[in-house]
């Protein structure tokens, strides 16, 4: 059951045709859905809820919808919270994990164009966070003359 939330759009809409076979409708521009919140019919407790999901992205036409980007900011959900009860990563997983984000990152550094041999992956260090967040630490060293 929908309890709260505000929805708004911005953009271009178009419609080009003179004769009906030639009629042309479409829509360039974005969206965002607002303090949504979603209850179960039964109970009322929170089904569903986030601060802001929107994209600027979206691109309309009686053939299809394209969004490039969605965001979404501050998830609150009944699943979520129930993953987050049930649902454990084992250390080791963990460190694999972070041992493959930081491959990716080198990769992805490498194939923009920064020279391999000026970067490097550091071991994997344990950090003990609370809650939802978790940081990332980034360190950049100050490279050596050619």
């Amino acid at each position: 059951m929908l309890a709260s939330g505000r929805a708004s759009t911005h953009g271009q809409a178009r419609f080009d045709g003179k004769a009906a076979a030639d009629k042309q409708v479409s829509f360039k521009g974005g969206f965002a859905v607002d303090d949504l919140l979603l209850k179960e019919s039964e109970t009322g407790e929170r089904f569903l809820a986030w601060k802001r999901l929107s994209s600027d992205t979206v691109s309309a036409t009686p053939g299809g919808l394209d969004i490039d980007e969605l965001k979404l900011d501050g998830l609150g959900a009944k699943l979520y919270a129930r993953l987050l009860d049930k649902e454990t990563v084992s250390d080791e997983a963990l460190k694999k994990l972070a041992e493959r984000r930081g491959q990716v990152i080198v990769e992805g550094l490498a194939s923009a164009g920064a020279p391999r041999e000026r970067i490097q992956a550091a071991a994997i260090e344990a950090f003990q966070g609370e809650g939802k967040e978790v940081p990332a630490k980034l360190e950049l060293g100050v490279a050596g003359k050619r």
